[in-house]
């Protein structure tokens, strides 16, 4: 039985420099997305704790807290794996700080 032919896709390249070059910007994209993934956890939680501020239920005001202080842990938690840039590390700690006073309006001690 004859093996059959190697087929080689004409887009894989396998020289060093494409390589190193591939590693760069999926290190990059993952970068950009982790941080991406905190603003818009921070931005969630912030919305949460908006809407739990304007419900008169204790039930509904609770829920919304819980949801509200699961997204601030969540960006604690993963903000030290994430490699963010000055500006991105600016705007998540505005947006946390501002997250972190609504819950605390929300009676939430941290």
């Amino acid at each position: 039985m004859n093996a059959s032919p190697e087929v080689r896709d004409p887009a894989c390249r396998f020289s060093k420099g494409y390589v190193t070059h591939n590693r760069t910007a999926l290190q990059e994209q993952v970068r950009s997305t982790r941080a991406s993934f905190l603003l818009v956890e921070t931005e969630l939680g912030i919305t949460l704790a908006d809407i739990a501020l304007s419900f008169d239920s204790p039930r509904r005001v609770a829920a919304l807290r819980d949801q509200a202080r699961t997204a601030y842990e969540t960006v604690i938690r993963f903000r030290g794996r994430a490699s963010l840039t000055d500006e991105e590390a600016d705007v998540i700690a505005t947006r946390l700080a501002e997250l972190k006073a609504k819950l605390q309006q929300l009676s939430e001690s941290l």
